[in-house]
């Protein structure tokens, strides 16, 4: 992630909690493997990938319980295959869906 995208990310984590709300920042990158010294192998990291493949960035329970997955992107940021559809079946099963750019993207949301 850029870090713009960081940047966003830290704001609407602490506009939402701010607000009253219980954010949780999701972390799917993977686990690096290390080689049998303990090191990590001399081509860069390898990456076992992580189980919760296309969870959105932010989890946040809001205020009265409901469930926002919050994907967050640069201006020019676009949504993965596996991203969108996490978002989709999060809006299926009655939470709130978002991909923002800003904190002002959480405000039209009604958040």
């Amino acid at each position: 992630m850029g870090s713009v995208e960081n940047k966003v990310q830290r704001a609407c984590m602490e506009y939402l909690t701010l607000k009253g709300h219980f954010p949780i920042r999701i972390n799917t990158q993977g686990i690096p493997l290390a080689t049998p010294r303990g090191m990590i192998t001399m081509g860069g990291p390898r990456f076992r990938p992580s189980p919760s493949k296309g969870v959105s960035d932010i989890i946040c329970v809001l205020k009265g319980g409901r469930m926002a997955a919050i994907e967050v992107k640069s201006k020019t940021g676009r949504v993965a295959p596996h991203q969108q559809e996490f978002l989709d079946k999060v809006a299926a099963h009655g939470g709130l869906a978002l991909v923002v750019r800003s904190i002002q993207d959480l405000i039209n949301a009604g958040i």
